[in-house]
């Protein structure tokens, strides 16, 4: 039996030998190769201005109304600034005024627009020569697209070339101007 322990021990080694763990890996290369990341995706585009003006927003503001020495005007705007449309009734002479803020070149007149839901018109226009200063078109009381403007489904827009276009909400103040003017 002494002749088997040293054998058995060799056997041992051997086996021990043949279950070593593995050697180790070769060393890598130390640089690093950065992880590639995905580029952030771009932002969507900014929504294109409304085609339609009836899609686009009515400026900020709110209609006042109130009675003059002349008649009556319903002035709309922000609150504690000028107005950035005006309807005025001036009684004696008949007339319904509308104006805007702005001014065309010296000498020079054009058309100011209003478009309703129902309906368009260009009106003669021209500088007021007041101050601040004002592009104003004047509109005989009875002139169907003073209704248009008062009835319009939400909101009316003023144009005037060369200056943005002006998208002003309906309110009962427009009526009563026209109503005052055509009593």
């Amino acid at each position: 039996m002494q002749s088997r322990l040293p054998l058995t021990l060799v056997a041992l080694a051997a086996l021990a030998g043949c279950s070593s763990t593995p050697p180790a890996p070769p060393p890598q290369n130390t640089t690093s190769v950065p992880t590639p990341v995905a580029a952030p995706k771009p932002l969507p585009p900014a929504a294109p201005a409304a085609a339609d003006w009836q899609d686009r927003p009515a400026a900020p503001g709110q209609w006042v109304y109130r009675p003059d020495s002349k008649g009556s005007i319903a002035l709309f705007g922000p609150s504690g600034a000028d107005a950035r449309f005006a309807i005025r009734c001036d009684m004696g002479a008949k007339r319904i005024y509308l104006t805007h803020p702005g001014q065309f070149p010296a000498g020079e007149s054009g058309k100011m627009l209003v478009r309703a839901s129902t309906s368009m018109k260009s009106f003669d226009a021209g500088n007021t020569g007041g101050s601040p200063a004002l592009v104003g078109a004047t509109v005989d009381p009875r002139d169907p697209q003073l209704d248009a403007m008062a009835f319009s489904r939400g909101t009316f827009m003023v144009g005037i070339k060369g200056m943005p276009d002006l998208i002003v909400p309906a309110w009962p103040e427009i009526a009563r101007v026209v109503e005052d003017c055509r009593a």
